[in-house]
């Protein structure tokens, strides 16, 4: 029965520390919502996939898009690359979660008619616009992009630890351990 708790205890000191590692720097943007005319295609009246590529600044995204609409799922593809998508709706929330500071500007390109976030065709871009934001993480303003910016993203996919798991959570595991290995040893 000792035995069980101290495994049990560990764990959870483990669930902790990582848990909370991954949502300290969370900086939540809030930009307006996705709603027609749409840029690219404004004969469209709804999107089914918005992505959003982060241009400088350092950040990095937490859990991508969050708030989101009912439906609606999220993915982050690599750090720098967040979609959502869900089905066709006219005025999609885009708020995002980001880690590392905020970033310079994000571009976001929405896409209609494609249900699969990963490999949406440019025929069916329906919007495409960068969003800037100022020091404190409020939105500015957008510009337009052309339709053939969306060729010089970086939507490769590249998994990567989280930071919580690398810095904190391996520090904590190891610390934990030791003071198991500890108790174990005095238990005998």
């Amino acid at each position: 029965m000792t035995r069980n708790i101290g495994h049990l205890a560990v764990a959870l000191l483990v669930s902790f520390a990582l848990a909370g590692t991954a949502s300290a720097a969370a900086i939540v943007l809030v930009v307006p919502p996705e709603a027609p005319p749409y840029l690219v295609d404004g004969s469209q009246t709804g999107v089914n996939v918005l992505a959003a590529f982060i241009q400088g600044g350092g950040a990095t995204f937490a859990l991508g898009f969050t708030s989101l609409d009912p439906g609606w799922a999220t993915i982050v593809v690599n750090p720098e690359f967040a979609v959502e998508f869900g089905p066709a709706s006219s005025y999609l929330t885009e708020t995002l979660s980001t880690d590392g500071g905020i970033p310079a500007t994000v571009n976001f390109y929405a896409f209609s008619g494609c249900t699969m976030p990963s490999g949406c065709p440019a025929s069916q871009l329906t919007d495409a616009y960068t969003v800037s934001f100022n020091a404190d993480g409020g939105y500015t303003g957008y510009v337009a992009l052309p339709a053939g910016n969306l060729t010089n993203e970086n939507a490769v996919t590249t998994p990567e630890p989280t930071s919580g798991m690398i810095g904190g959570g391996g520090i904590l595991l190891g610390i934990g351990l030791a003071f198991w290995r500890r108790w174990r040893t005095a238990n005998r």
